[in-house]
């Protein structure tokens, strides 16, 4: 069984315009008691526990450029670090170790495209750090770094639209979680999507 979780949060934000863009920038921390924790069991199956004290605090900056000619440029950048305080399981001591599945760093950048017949157009970029996969904070169970690219093209009219997409075009494989259970003598990946494409058609009434 495991109670409930509470937070303490903190955000300060500012923001800034000008004539063709605008950037924000926000830093918060947070504060948790009683922080639940999912805690692996086997390759499908999970626990919660409650973690005593934990803490969370980073920032992100995001930006907006309008390069006209119907071109426009946004991304962000993302900081955050995370740590737990009080969080002891039985004869274990997880204090100073990071949550699982949080990448210090993550970056993004998109350049769209829009003209008035309705054609459309995105290219996306994505990259995020490694990371940890479970609560020991074990370095041969960590999530890879990545980078993923994207792009999308198409028409849009206010009652139809037709849009061909692709997904990580790289075709880039990346581990997304491991386990491993040494009493069952047991260990798995799991891999991010690989390429995908394919063509999205939707028509209202």
């Amino acid at each position: 069984l495991y109670g409930p979780e509470y937070t303490n949060n903190i955000d300060i934000g500012a923001r800034f315009s000008l004539a063709n863009a605008s950037i924000s920038l926000t830093a918060f921390r947070i504060d948790y008691q009683d922080m639940q924790v999912g805690v692996r069991i086997d390759a499908s199956n999970f626990q919660t526990d409650n973690a005593g004290e934990a803490r969370a605090q980073g920032a992100e900056l995001e930006f907006t450029i309008d390069l006209g000619k119907g071109f426009n440029l946004f991304g962000g950048i993302g900081y955050i670090d995370t740590a737990f305080i009080d969080y002891q399981d039985e004869e274990q001591d997880f204090g100073g170790n990071h949550f699982p599945n949080a990448p210090r760093n993550t970056r993004n950048l998109n350049i769209s495209y829009k003209h008035p017949v309705g054609l459309f157009g995105t290219l996306s970029w994505a990259r995020s750090d490694g990371s940890y996969t479970d609560r020991d904070n074990s370095n041969d169970l960590k999530a890879d770094a990545k980078d993923l690219f994207g792009l999308q093209l198409g028409y849009r009219t206010d009652s139809f639209s037709a849009t061909l997409y692709g997904q990580n075009l790289s075709d880039k494989f990346y581990i997304t979680d491991q386990y491993r259970n040494d009493n069952f003598g047991i260990a798995g990946v799991f891999a991010g999507d690989p390429r995908e494409y394919g063509l999205k058609l939707s028509y209202s009434f």
